[in-house]
């Protein structure tokens, strides 16, 4: 049997989750929509670049039915076509990566050398009018350094669905600044990111995610090195008609590493939205500090938010561990303050609105506007 049948039989027998996520609300990802268009054909039809894209850099590559690579030296990129198994560099957690495994579409490897620097480069997954499924795996050798953009774009159509599976190796001492925009719209997306460090390597990780009707995105970093450090600022938004999910997720391994994870979001009119926040602190990390916040604002009266943080600590010796969470919206007493400062009812929301989906700081490094996520993914 081939891999990638064998895979598929794997993932038609895998359940989507086994565990319920709260006794108030079972599931927090929208599993039967993925389940609905799991069906699909895979897509004839993908999304044209949008022209912000283009303005970023020039350093792009672009994954759709194939891979177009501009301005990337050619050491530094290895193309995969459709036979590539994306489970040798991504752990299994379920049936979605199975089948982002058994209908792959592309796949592409960047690997940056000892000491060298990239700066703005731009990876581009361009969802199409059906399946698409796509990997990139980005390799920093020591003393590296980088700048990374992911444009993660869902696709086009009420049947569009799209696995996304991302996977960062950081040798000893390297940098990375990693910027993600995730626009979904009427796609269901499925994306598992993970990334591991090793000593005294330091991620930054900046995210802004757009929910379509499903979206599931798992953030997992590994802090397998002594002093290695990830920050996380997420900002997260899910509008009229929209489910997601958002997991950002630490594992200490290293001795006297560090985390900070801190995730906004705003649910508009009936929209859900859900973010966990989950720091585990192993025994061998010992004398590591976490940090974890997530706060959810909820708009509307059929709105409905979810904050979860949690942290988990198996030694007895940690420098810091603190964790907290909300969901809340407009308060009386708040409208009437801002109120006093002339603003309407309106005003006070979009401006409220507006403070979260500019935390992660996505929207500035990228030039772009708010009008311009709300109303779709035609730049001003």
């Amino acid at each position: 049997m081939a891999l990638k049948e064998k895979y598929m039989e794997i993932a038609e027998k895998e359940v989507f989750q086994e565990i319920a996520d709260s006794p108030t609300m079972k599931y927090y990802t929208n599993w039967k929509e993925f389940q609905k268009r799991l069906v699909a054909q895979d897509s004839r039809v993908y999304m044209e670049l949008p022209d912000w894209v283009e303005k970023l850099s020039d350093k792009v590559v672009v994954l759709s039915d194939e891979v177009l690579v501009r301005g990337v030296p050619r050491d530094y990129i290895e193309v995969h076509d459709d036979s590539y198994d994306v489970l040798k560099d991504i752990k299994v957690t379920g049936k979605m990566e199975y089948y982002n495994a058994a209908r792959l579409t592309r796949a592409v490897t960047i690997r940056i050398p000892r000491e060298a620097s990239l700066d703005g480069l731009v990876l581009v997954s361009l969802g199409g009018d059906g399946y698409t499924g796509h990997h990139i795996h980005i390799e920093l050798e020591p003393f590296a350094s980088a700048e990374v953009i992911l444009v993660d774009l869902g696709g086009v159509g009420d049947s569009s669905i799209k696995t996304l599976t991302i996977a960062v190796d950081m040798d000893s001492d390297s940098r990375l600044k990693f910027y993600s925009i995730s626009l979904h719209e009427e796609a269901a997306v499925y994306s598992r990111r993970v990334y591991r460090l090793s000593a005294r390597s330091r991620l930054e990780l900046n995210t802004f995610y757009s929910s379509g009707p499903a979206t599931r995105i798992n953030e997992d970093v590994y802090l397998n090195g002594e002093y290695s450090e990830i920050e996380v600022n997420s900002s997260s938004l899910a509008g009229r008609n929209k489910w997601g999910d958002v997991l950002l997720n630490v594992r200490h391994r290293g001795e006297r590493s560090k985390s900070y994870i801190n995730g906004r979001g705003v649910v508009l009119e009936d929209g859900i939205l859900t973010i966990r926040g989950i720091a585990i602190v192993e025994k061998s990390a010992e004398w590591s500090s976490s940090h974890v916040e997530v706060h959810v604002s909820a708009f509307g009266e059929q709105a409905k938010g979810n904050a979860s943080p949690m942290l988990e600590i198996h030694t007895g010796n940690v420098e810091e561990a603190f964790h907290s969470a909300s969901v809340s919206s407009l308060s009386e007493d708040e409208l009437f303050y801002l109120g006093t400062r002339g603003l309407s009812k309106d005003e006070a929301r979009e401006l409220l609105v507006e403070g979260i989906l500019h935390f992660s700081g996505v929207l500035e490094r990228l030039g772009l506007s708010i009008e311009t996520v709300l109303r779709g993914l035609n730049h001003e």
